[in-house]
């Protein structure tokens, strides 16, 4: 469970205060310091160095991120689209109808039809059955003849 909330206007007010302790509780590095201690041999002062050194070193990445320069524009989106695509399973062709070109290329596609794309893709899955409302796979059995 996220610890925090989506942004800095979030305080997860919607979350009920049981729930948030009982996934503090269950914090998955918390509980692999004290394996470390329990079962391991480490001194609590070790996993204290441990995580201040890795505190540390995220703090050192920041900021070397942050002093970075911005990218150029002009190849800030390489390698973010997928340059060409192949045919699933059927070898029927996917993608956008008039937005292929020649050999499965694909057209730049901008965030918002991307998504669009894809809830369009899943409104029509749930239609025919193979999704469930939470968008969980669903095979229906095909009948026999």
């Amino acid at each position: 469970m996220r610890m925090h909330g989506h942004g800095a206007h979030d305080d997860m007010s919607y979350v009920p205060d049981e729930m948030l302790a009982e996934w503090q509780r269950r914090d998955p590095i918390e509980g692999y310091a004290a394996r470390l201690v329990a079962e391991f041999g480490f001194a609590a002062d070790e996993v204290e160095e441990i995580r201040e050194r890795v505190r540390s070193y995220v703090a050192e990445c920041a900021e070397q991120a942050l002093a970075s320069p911005l990218p150029d524009p002009a190849i800030a989106t390489a390698g973010v689209f997928a340059e060409q695509w192949e045919a699933l399973g059927d070898g029927a062709p996917r993608g956008h109808a008039g937005r292929t070109g020649g050999g499965g290329v694909m057209a730049d596609l901008t965030y918002l039809e991307a998504i669009s794309d894809a809830l369009r893709h899943r409104d029509a899955a749930r239609r025919i059955g193979l999704l469930h409302r939470r968008g969980h796979r669903r095979f229906r059995p095909v009948p026999s003849r």
